[in-house]
């Protein structure tokens, strides 16, 4: 994404002017050197080994350059919409991620993000009506500090829970 969130846009490898240059160069050589041969062996009327090699190395060599542009082509299109696809995904996280910090920033309950060592990295404004603190003042603090006694053994299990597992939730007091 660009810095101001709009997908960044990329040519697409096989509208890149001058792509396939020099393999179809190479398989205009190819079918020239057939041609050559084939006007070889209809002159002289001799089917000469050096002219009918020269037929099937021709066509041989231009037929291969033929699959391969096909293969590069069929490549950057598989890349182009893998990347899109991508991008698409990206968007819906961002999108997600924006409704989940709107829901938290609204929900009267606080809703809290801890680090794996246990301190708070991100807080909801809730915590101001039911903790009496400003979220900047819980950042970076352990959140054990504002529970209940009884609730420690709730926290512990839930950390234990987010050593398997992403996304872990809990309720305590």
């Amino acid at each position: 994404m660009a810095p101001s969130g709009a997908p960044i846009t990329r040519a697409m490898p096989s509208e890149t002017p001058g792509r396939y240059r020099w393999r179809r160069a190479i398989a205009a050589c190819g079918a020239l050197t057939s041609i050559v041969a084939i006007a070889a062996i209809f002159t002289d009327g001799q089917g000469r080994l050096v002219s009918l090699w020269l037929l099937f190395a021709g066509l041989a060599l231009a037929t291969l350059s033929i699959h391969a542009i096909r293969k590069e082509r069929r490549a950057g299109e598989l890349l182009a919409r893998r990347q899109a696809e991508r991008d698409q995904a990206e968007t819906r996280r961002r999108a997600a991620e924006a409704r989940s910090n709107e829901l938290a920033e609204t929900s009267p309950d606080i809703v809290a993000v801890h680090g794996p060592d246990g301190l708070v990295t991100s807080v909801s404004p809730a915590s101001r009506a039911v903790l009496g603190y400003d979220p900047e003042e819980l950042i970076g603090r352990a959140g054990d500090d504002f529970v209940l006694a009884e609730d420690i053994p709730v926290i512990l299990a839930m950390r234990n829970r987010a050593r398997e597992a992403d996304d872990v939730s809990a309720t305590f007091r």
